[in-house]
């Protein structure tokens, strides 16, 4: 029989509920310890799973340190499923096959044998009787997995293991039964596209697939942009970034002030300080408002510094030597 012992471990404990009504307090599973104990004093009790209050909280008691607690949506006459697990560290509370609370846990001081109620407590206190149904009580002395409790559960399960619920199976149109419904390759959890055997992926998920592969059976038109950076795949490449990384990897490829993506639109090479090699960099052409693939350093002055670059910061471009000088003298060592 069940005895205090198998309480000292790590243990489960589960059912289906039904409420028909909502009294402010409901008992559904509980394990108790001593005689006649007090329906909700938590010193009487190994384990207890029930919901209190009118905002429908679900708990799991386990005695001790800890008690979960969740507030829900719990609705009379809707079926939800409860899942209690200690694992010897923490106690976990699954509703509805999905983790709600979590805390660790140190058991309470071990009592004598008691007894286990569905539906009420050992002292039958009136108005904490559960009123609707239970169904499919489960005890285990292990602690289930977050997996062993979704499979408790039809609609929370992954019956394919690929991934999805037998619920986002149904919504998503998919088979529960197949892994990989479209036969692509790519399993209906990690496939954007699980029902259409052109497309498996979408880098910035905008619901474009990144290529087709064949003819699209739903319509799909591929996306020209798979990272959504603004600059075109097609060009990406040409320019040796990545098409599947957000700014092709890089803010400034070549490294010349100007970063990728107002590369692209100014229309410069992201992988060239000065496109068009007339010794004016892309960034100060960005800023002169110059064409970035003419050459038009003029250097009037023959200083070195293009004109237009003196221009901007005020600088004198007829400053230095230039053909305009009248007459220069020549120095050579002996000719006076």
């Amino acid at each position: 029989g069940l005895t205090n012992q198998l309480l000292t471990g790590a243990y489960s404990l589960g059912a289906w509920i039904r409420t028909a009504s909502c009294p402010q307090s409901r008992e559904w599973l509980t394990f108790y310890k001593g005689f006649q104990p007090s329906s909700l004093k938590r010193d009487d009790l190994f384990s207890g799973c029930y919901g209190y209050g009118s905002d429908n909280r679900f708990f799991f008691d386990a005695s001790g340190s800890s008690c979960l607690e969740y507030a829900s949506n719990l609705v009379a006459g809707v079926w939800c499923h409860m899942v209690g697990v200690y694992d010897g560290t923490n106690a976990h509370l699954y509703v509805n096959g999905q983790l709600q609370a979590s805390a660790p846990h140190t058991p309470a001081a071990a009592g004598t044998p008691g007894s286990f109620w569905i539906g009420a407590n050992e002292s039958d206190y009136p108005g904490y009787q559960f009123h609707g149904d239970i169904a499919d009580v489960r005890f285990y002395t292990s602690a289930l997995t977050a997996d062993q409790v979704a499979g408790l559960v039809e609609f929370a399960a992954d019956s394919d293991g690929d991934g999805m619920s037998n619920q986002a199976e149904q919504a998503a149109g998919t088979d529960p039964r197949d892994p990989d419904s479209d036969g692509d390759g790519a399993s209906d959890g990690l496939d954007p596209f699980p029902l259409d055997a052109s497309a498996w992926l979408d880098t910035d998920g905008d619901g474009m697939p990144d290529e087709l592969h064949g003819v699209s059976a739903t319509g799909l038109a591929e996306d020209d942009d798979d990272d959504n950076d603004g600059m075109p795949d097609v060009w990406e490449l040409a320019n040796g970034l990545n098409p599947k990384v957000s700014c092709g990897g890089f803010d400034d490829a070549d490294g010349d002030g100007l970063d990728d993506s107002a590369e692209y639109a100014f229309g410069s090479n992201p992988q060239a300080v000065d496109s068009d090699g007339d010794g004016l960099n892309d960034y100060f052409e960005w800023l002169a408002e110059l064409d970035p693939n003419v050459q038009d350093a003029v250097d009037t002055d023959r200083d070195g510094m293009p004109d237009v670059w003196e221009l901007f910061y005020g600088t004198d471009y007829q400053s230095g030597l230039s053909d305009s000088l009248v007459g220069w003298w020549q120095f050579r060592e002996g000719n006076g």
